[in-house]
């Protein structure tokens, strides 16, 4: 089993709350637009790191990082870029790799915008951890945590942390037993759209039913569907 850290749209931006999670990991994942290279250095020091350039990153992170970044990780097939849009709403970039050949678990960034929703289609689970750097129009700077034990995807943690307030609030919502089996059982499977507002209070009620009805994580902020 392995520990998964997933961050993106760091704009150059890292503090020692970011690298306390690092800590934690077993592995982490960036979805780019990086900034400085002090980010994915810091990082580096203090774990294994996999990693894509974002459409804002220069010529240096490009060197060090692909556009594209797709591996095995335990028994899932992950693939990671920064511009690929969601399901089904892909980006001409890699719509046809996805209709011929997709991930089982796909990764973005760019949006700045927290979505974890399966594609029934393609049989993919799509992530985007939004953004937890301080440049961008957010309100509320986000990552992903999650484990990956062979097939399965579990344990999956969405990290919050509010961009302007003054205190360093954190919220930490945890989301066990959202993604119970990769094979795909889609009525067990949430998808989650995060807004970005800045709220103080979350609930998380979940009912797993055929039909389709709106799960409400907190007000305002926070909506899942059951698939």
């Amino acid at each position: 089993m392995k520990k998964i850290l997933l961050l993106s749209d760091t704009h150059s931006y890292i503090d020692n709350d970011i690298l306390k999670y690092v800590k934690q990991a077993d592995e982490v994942w960036h979805a780019g637009d990086i900034g400085d290279l002090k980010v994915t250095d810091a990082i580096k020091k203090l774990k294994p790191l996999r990693g894509v350039y974002g459409n804002i990153d220069d010529a240096t992170v490009r060197l060090e990082f692909p556009e594209h970044n797709r591996f095995m990780c335990e028994e899932v097939d992950v693939w990671i870029t920064h511009i690929g849009g969601y399901p089904p709403k892909y980006n001409g970039r890699v719509y046809e790799t996805m209709k011929q050949n997709p991930p089982r678990l796909f990764i973005c960034g760019h949006s700045h915008i927290l979505k974890v929703m399966p594609d029934k289609r393609l049989h993919v689970l799509h992530m985007n951890p939004g953004a937890v750097g301080k440049h961008g129009f957010h309100k509320t700077r986000t990552m992903l945590r999650f484990t990956i034990d062979g097939k399965k995807i579990d344990n999956l943690e969405v990290i919050e942390f509010p961009v302007r307030h003054p205190q360093k609030l954190l919220f930490l919502i945890t989301l066990q037993h959202l993604l119970v089996n990769i094979s795909y059982t889609y009525k067990d499977l949430i998808f989650i759209f995060l807004n970005n507002f800045n709220t103080r209070t979350m609930s998380f009620r979940t009912r797993y039913e055929e039909e389709s009805h709106p799960y409400e994580i907190s007000r305002r902020s926070y909506f899942a569907l059951s698939t």
